[in-house]
């Protein structure tokens, strides 16, 4: 599957401007850390997928999540 670029980089401006909240109690769903841990996953695959179309793949390494 092809995603196009501007996409991308959409997505990455977005994650990179996200504002969270405080952590809340349980009962209100999805914790704030798993989405912020979500959101970092989120930065790194794009940040895969920059690499992969420029052939530099090798310089993102799971060690970066």
């Amino acid at each position: 599957m092809e995603i196009p670029q501007a996409d991308l980089d959409d997505l990455q401006t977005r994650l990179d401007l996200t504002r969270f909240a405080e952590e809340l109690p349980d009962e209100y769903g999805v914790s704030v850390k798993r989405v912020r841990r979500l959101a970092e996953y989120g930065r790194y695959l794009g940040a895969f997928e920059e690499a992969r179309r420029s052939g530099r793949c090798h310089e993102v390494q799971s060690s970066s999540l």
